[in-house]
C-alpha cells in the first residue's frame, strides 16, 4: 500500500477590484434594496474592474505569479493537470 501524498500549497494570489458598488448604489438603477439583497444572499457590496482595469493588473501579476510559481520548481515531483 502506499502512503499517502503529500502537498505544500507555496503561495496563493488574489486581487479584489478597486471600484465597490454597494446595494444602496444598486438600488438607484435595479428595483431592490439593500435590505432585501442582504436578507436573501448576505452581500452588502461587489467589486467590479473594467477590462482596462483587468488588463493592466493581470500583466503585472503575471510576471509575480509566474516567479512564485517557478520557484523552486527543480524540487516538484509530480504535476498534475484538471481530470
Amino acid at each position: 500500500m502506499r502512503a499517502p501524498a503529500s502537498v505544500i500549497i507555496r503561495s496563493v494570489g488574489i486581487h479584489a477590484p478597486e471600484r465597490r458598488v454597494t446595494n444602496e448604489e444598486l438600488s438607484r438603477t435595479v428595483d431592490t434594496s439593500d435590505e432585501w439583497i442582504r436578507t436573501r444572499s448576505g452581500i452588502g457590496e461587489r467589486r467590479i474592474g473594467g477590462i482596462r482595469d483587468q488588463r493592466r493588473r493581470l500583466t503585472d501579476r503575471r510576471g509575480v505569479g509566474r516567479r512564485m510559481a517557478l520557484d523552486g520548481a527543480d524540487r516538484l515531483e509530480q504535476i498534475r493537470g484538471p481530470g
